[in-house]
């Protein structure tokens, strides 16, 4: 293919081998079925943000074929219309130019994209934008992207290269269906999150959180005997909201220990990875309320009983900053692993959907 690359990564077999396989079909380069291939605005500080206006994806934003509006943020339409080369559309493509592989299709009327992603348009009598985003998330698409990356510390793909990613090519009729199947994915997505979005606004107005109004005080005390009985001296243990959670909750409400329901807590164990076996859970998967499924790697199931994730566990980060205390339940079909920052919770009687509400 040309490259002048001497770092051994690039040549591995697997990589080889889904080159060879997209050669013997009908192919294509990517910087050939593409109108716009164009980095993200280069500058642009943190102030410049606004609460609200023109979504402004960053890498993190971008994910396997529909974007992650979790930490979306904006800028202003000033901002935008002076950034006008790099604005995109629905229907338009965004790829990881900086960190971890990935390309997503643009779903809003319009956006714009930071200098660690790439803003792409296609040109359509050759290749749907939805296709094609599929196409870059499968094993292949992965593995054309995966393999021009450079750098070990920040991996960071340069648009020369990532032009000369090899699309394999399908007839428009094929294309048109997995278009088809991705806008209806895209509205279910959005169904799901609503009744998400319904399910916390009645759980929070049956345990009257609703009318609850926290005050965030300058500092607070606790008492040596909650000290002694919590066996706690962390000042976080003692925030007055959580007293004041449970003097304000309606008469109706009862608190009671998670432990007389629990089945099984258990933080889990480090995995042992394999080409194959069951998909592992760890931190970055376990969002809030929801699983984000991307990007599992596989590792041989454990033996110990009841050790797996089976559907209906809660899974409850335990580390890291930003992340722990996140909680989400596993609604898959199959089991799974959790690696040892994650802790499956699995109870008699309370969902884990309620949970983690």
């Amino acid at each position: 293919m040309g490259a002048v690359r001497l770092d051994a990564e690039f040549w591995q077999p697997s990589y080889l081998e889904k080159e060879q396989t997209i050669r013997a079909t009908e192919h294509a380069s990517l910087g050939n079925l593409v109108s716009l291939f164009k980095k993200g605005i280069f500058y642009i500080l943190a102030r410049e943000y606004a609460s609200s206006g023109v979504p402004f994806y960053r890498s993190s934003n971008v994910g396997a074929i529909l974007p992650k509006d979790e930490g979306l943020t904006f800028i202003t339409e000033a901002k935008h219309k002076a950034e006008w080369k790099t604005a995109l559309v629905r229907g338009d493509l965004m790829m990881v130019k900086t960190g971890k592989s990935g390309a997503s299709v643009v779903l809003h009327d319009r956006c714009n994209v930071s200098q660690d992603v790439i803003a792409i348009k296609v040109k359509q009598q050759r290749v749907t934008p939805y296709f094609l985003a599929v196409y870059l998330n499968t094993s292949f698409g992965s593995s054309e992207m995966n393999r021009w990356f450079q750098g070990q510390v920040q991996p960071h793909l340069s648009l020369s290269d990532a032009k000369r990613i090899l699309v394999a090519l399908i007839p428009k009729a094929v294309q048109g269906r997995i278009e088809t199947l991705v806008v209806s994915s895209t509205k279910a997505r959005i169904r799901a999150n609503e009744s998400w979005a319904g399910a916390q606004q009645l759980l929070e107005s049956e345990l009257g959180l609703d009318r609850l109004s926290f005050q965030k005080p300058v500092g607070y005390t606790a008492r040596f005997n909650d000290l002694e009985k919590s066996r706690r001296a962390d000042a976080e243990h003692y925030y007055p909201e959580f007293e004041c959670l449970k003097a304000n909750a309606p008469n109706k409400v009862r608190f009671v220990k998670l432990r007389q329901d629990l089945v099984y807590c258990q933080r889990g164990k480090q995995p042992i990875y394999s080409r194959s076996g069951l998909r592992v859970i760890n931190t970055k998967h376990v969002q809030v309320n929801r699983l984000s499924m991307e990007d599992c790697r596989t590792a041989i199931p454990s033996s110990l009983p009841g050790s797996n994730i089976r559907t209906g566990d809660l899974l409850l980060n335990g580390t890291g900053i930003g992340t722990i205390g996140r909680a989400a339940p596993y609604l898959e079909d199959t089991d799974a692993i959790p690696d040892n920052h994650v802790t499956i919770i699995r109870t008699r009687l309370i969902p884990s959907t309620f949970l983690c509400s």
